[in-house]
């Protein structure tokens, strides 16, 4: 019986820098900020759509791969796994090795009441150097200089009832006139 040998080659092309050494892009990405808009939603009548913005640097091969976030409920008991996948193509600002990204979601009616908090970070550049803040994001963020970011979730304060403004402007009226009163007597 005759087997033939297969041999694998895998080439490799580099890129050399200004001293002839090959470059290798052998840093993961970093998060330079992170915020949400808005801050705050209602989600007692509907779903309410949320932007993630966050500013990343890569020091050769760019942002590529999948970047997923967690975003945690107030008390912890909601699941609030909200991992989305954000892809090259959300760039809104400068470029994969530097650049803003939007990551849009939907907090769904009913979510739970409080502040929910981005905790977990997992970001992929070209090559696939990962930068993992599972848990540690919000200690990583404030030592920074970075503001973690968080949403609240609440009813939206009450519009000022008809009664409640005329209330307000009879109090006012009673006033003035007290005082115009007091003016006039002293004279």
């Amino acid at each position: 019986m005759l087997r033939a040998a297969v041999s694998i080659v895998v080439f490799c092309a580099c890129v050399s820098g200004a001293s002839g050494a090959p470059i290798e892009d052998l840093e993961s990405p970093m998060l330079v900020n992170l915020w949400f808009t808005p801050v705050a939603v209602d989600c007692s009548l509907s779903d309410q759509p949320v932007i993630l913005h966050w500013k990343v640097a890569d020091n050769l091969s760019g942002i590529d791969a999948e970047t997923h976030l967690r975003l945690d409920s107030p008390s912890g008991a909601s699941s609030g796994n909200m991992a989305k996948t954000l892809w090259l193509g959300e760039c809104v600002d400068g470029d994969p090795q530097a650049g803003v990204y939007d990551l849009q979601f939907v907090m769904p009616r009913y979510s739970e009441l409080g502040t929910w908090t981005v905790n977990r970070l997992w970001m992929w550049d070209a090559v696939g150097n990962l930068r993992s803040h599972a848990s540690s994001l919000p200690a990583y963020l404030s030592a920074q200089g970075i503001e973690p970011p968080t949403i609240t979730v609440g009813p939206s304060a009450p519009e000022p009832s008809t009664w409640a403004m005329l209330a307000l402007a009879a109090c006012i009226l009673t006033s003035s006139r007290r005082v115009a009163r007091a003016a006039y007597t002293r004279r």
